[in-house]
């Protein structure tokens, strides 16, 4: 029962996950990124104006690269893009999952500190690059966690039967 519990529970979870990556990529422009209803979570599509540009590192707790953060211009603001550690530079057209800057976003506090310039022309968002190859593993691991659900019932009801009708 236990294992039918947690293989439901898994199955919940996998519908996010399943349906927030096969949504269609959205085009995001100036407009949508400086709005109060930006679509937060979402894989969007950005151009920028000009290449990309290293603002600085991310470090995890032994010290290590864990991502870089580069800056897409975009007019008179500039987006922050959070790279993967080993990744290269974005190019002029990027995509990722779009998120609010808040507290918990520790990277950007200390890159606005040395640049208070640079925060007044930032957005409130930012945007953690993503592939098409993460986009389908997660589609692909969302639909497997959704499957395992309905599976687990399957069998828990048919371990029911035959050890009812054996004894």
């Amino acid at each position: 029962r236990f294992g039918v519990a947690v293989a439901t529970i898994f199955g919940l979870v996998g519908l996010p996950l399943f349906f927030s990556s096969v949504q269609p990529v959205l085009d995001a422009d100036i407009k949508m990124l400086k709005s109060m209803h930006a679509p937060i979570t979402r894989v969007v599509r950005v151009t920028c104006d000009a290449d990309p540009y290293w603002l600085g590192e991310v470090r995890d707790s032994k010290g290590r690269v864990d991502a870089r953060i580069a800056l897409c211009e975009m007019g008179k603001h500039v987006l922050p893009v959070r790279v993967d550690g080993r990744d290269d530079l974005p190019g002029r057209t990027l995509q990722g999952r779009l998120s609010w800057i808040d507290a918990q976003v520790v990277w950007a506090g200390q890159a606005f500190a040395e640049s208070p310039e640079l925060e007044a022309r930032a957005f409130q968002v930012y945007v953690s690059q993503q592939s098409d190859r993460e986009r389908i593993a997660m589609a692909v691991l969302g639909a497997l966690f959704i499957l395992l659900g309905p599976v687990a019932w399957v069998v828990y009801f048919r371990w029911r039967r035959r050890t009812k009708a054996a004894a």
